[in-house]
């Protein structure tokens, strides 16, 4: 007979692609994040994609799109999530995966003054700092006067040097520490009495007696 053809193309070669989570950001306090999607080589268009947080059960095949948002499984701590792709050939990747540490939970801190001490002479004071965060971290914090106006924030140390309002009295520094995540934790106070004035005394001899015969006296004294 006459030779006749047809063509077929053979596809044994899954596509693979590439996912992030919030740009590859290691730590996000949101239940909902952005998957961004790629794919590392050209394939047989249309492709498609399905989603799954265990790598067990997915989604339902879905237009591939660059960005796409995902809720991730709930609870805090490490999350995966796996992104298959299938080509217009029916070829379907090996998952592709991206983690992200899931931290809702706000640092737990405290802080003292001098050591906690009572009273200080010096505008200059040390706070001493202390806060912890089990999944993202302590990372930095920020200060306040008056539980309403705060500080820039800056980079968490376990001490810092600040200088009291002039003026003897009460004075209270509050504090804030944030995770890697963005969490905030309820502010922390604590109080130190600012006593720059030195005291007023007097001494009488034996009740301002002006003479005496004996060498044993009697000091009165007054301080305020």
């Amino acid at each position: 007979s006459a030779v006749y053809f047809n063509k077929i193309i053979l596809d044994t070669h899954p596509k693979v692609g590439e996912i992030a989570i919030n740009g590859s950001s290691l730590y996000t306090s949101q239940e909902k994040v952005t998957l961004n999607l790629s794919l590392l080589e050209s394939v047989f268009q249309p492709v498609q994609i399905g989603f799954s947080n265990d790598g067990i059960n997915w989604s339902i095949w879905e237009p591939l799109v660059a960005a796409k948002e995902w809720n991730l499984s709930s609870g805090d701590g490490r999350k995966t999530i796996y992104v298959r792709f299938q080509d217009s050939l029916g070829a379907i990747s090996k998952p592709s995966w991206a983690q992200i540490i899931f931290d809702s939970t706000p640092p737990l801190g405290s802080l003292n003054i001098n050591s906690d001490a009572t009273f200080t002479s010096s505008l200059a004071v040390q706070l001493n700092l202390s806060a912890v965060d089990l999944l993202s971290g302590v990372t930095q914090v920020s200060f306040s006067t008056d539980n309403v106006n705060w500080s820039a924030l800056e980079s968490y140390e376990p001490v810092k040097t600040l200088t009291l309002s002039a003026g003897d009295g009460l004075k209270t520094f509050y504090v804030k520490y944030y995770d890697g995540a963005g969490n905030v934790s309820l502010a922390s106070s604590k109080s130190i009495t600012l006593d720059t004035s030195a005291p007023l005394g007097s001494i009488l001899i034996n009740n301002n007696e002006t003479a005496t015969a004996s060498r044993e006296v009697t000091l009165n004294l007054s301080v305020d």
